[in-house]
Protein backbone atom coordinates (compact mmCIF):
# COMPACT_ATOMS: atom_id res chain seq x y z
CA UNK A 1 0.00 0.00 0.00
CA UNK A 2 2.61 2.44 0.87
CA UNK A 3 4.42 1.97 -2.70
CA UNK A 4 1.29 3.43 -4.14
CA UNK A 5 1.42 6.02 -1.76
CA UNK A 6 5.17 6.84 -2.49
CA UNK A 7 4.42 6.31 -6.76
CA UNK A 8 1.01 8.88 -6.49
CA UNK A 9 3.51 11.57 -4.97
CA UNK A 10 5.52 11.32 -8.31
CA UNK A 11 2.82 11.11 -10.90
CA UNK A 12 4.11 15.21 -10.77
CA UNK A 13 6.68 14.47 -12.31
CA UNK A 14 4.36 13.16 -15.71
CA UNK A 15 4.92 10.05 -17.18
CA UNK A 16 3.94 6.83 -16.48
CA UNK A 17 7.55 5.08 -16.55
CA UNK A 18 8.50 7.04 -13.47
CA UNK A 19 5.57 6.12 -11.80
CA UNK A 20 5.58 2.68 -12.05
CA UNK A 21 9.67 3.20 -11.32
CA UNK A 22 8.29 5.13 -8.19
CA UNK A 23 6.20 2.19 -7.44
CA UNK A 24 8.84 -0.41 -7.83
CA UNK A 25 11.66 1.76 -6.04
CA UNK A 26 9.25 2.45 -2.77
CA UNK A 27 8.58 -1.22 -2.39
CA UNK A 28 12.92 -1.60 -2.30
CA UNK A 29 12.58 0.81 -0.19
CA UNK A 30 9.84 -0.43 2.25
CA UNK A 31 11.44 -3.54 2.05
CA UNK A 32 14.53 -1.98 3.15
CA UNK A 33 12.87 -0.32 6.36
CA UNK A 34 11.25 -3.73 7.11
CA UNK A 35 14.32 -5.64 7.21
CA UNK A 36 16.33 -3.40 8.99
CA UNK A 37 13.69 -1.64 10.91
CA UNK A 38 15.69 1.72 10.67
CA UNK A 39 14.39 4.59 8.90
CA UNK A 40 17.15 5.78 8.09
CA UNK A 41 18.10 2.90 5.74
CA UNK A 42 15.70 3.83 3.33
CA UNK A 43 15.97 7.61 3.60
CA UNK A 44 19.97 6.96 2.66
CA UNK A 45 18.87 4.80 -0.14
CA UNK A 46 16.57 7.34 -1.50
CA UNK A 47 19.21 10.16 -1.21
CA UNK A 48 21.84 7.98 -2.75
CA UNK A 49 19.28 7.12 -5.57
CA UNK A 50 18.28 10.97 -6.39
CA UNK A 51 22.19 11.35 -6.14
CA UNK A 52 22.98 8.55 -9.08
CA UNK A 53 19.79 10.37 -11.39
CA UNK A 54 20.99 14.13 -11.01
CA UNK A 55 24.58 13.11 -11.41
CA UNK A 56 23.68 10.91 -14.84
CA UNK A 57 21.12 13.43 -15.73
CA UNK A 58 23.14 16.77 -15.45
CA UNK A 59 26.50 15.56 -15.40
CA UNK A 60 27.16 17.27 -12.13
Amino acid sequence: FASFIFAYFHIIYGSLSEVVGAFFLGAILGLCYIRSKNLFVPLIAHLSYNLILVILTFGV
